[in-house]
């Protein structure tokens, strides 16, 4: 079966000033779509927050 994460981004999403609804809705789909979604992960806007969210992802993943 193929596996994933998603991954959001935006300061806004790890203060908790916006609910992350992106999240919520990607995961739907993709679930509906047949793929599995192991982790969602939230990292602010930190490129290096978002390379190493980005690696993790890739290596953990199977499409």
């Amino acid at each position: 079966m193929m596996h994933g994460e998603i991954i959001t981004i935006g300061d806004e999403l790890t203060s908790g000033r916006t609910l992350n609804l992106n999240a919520r809705y990607a995961a739907g789909r993709l679930t509906a779509a047949g793929l599995r979604v192991n982790r969602i992960t939230s990292v602010g806007d930190n490129y290096p927050m978002v390379a190493e969210a980005l690696k993790r992802a890739i290596k953990n993943s199977r499409f």
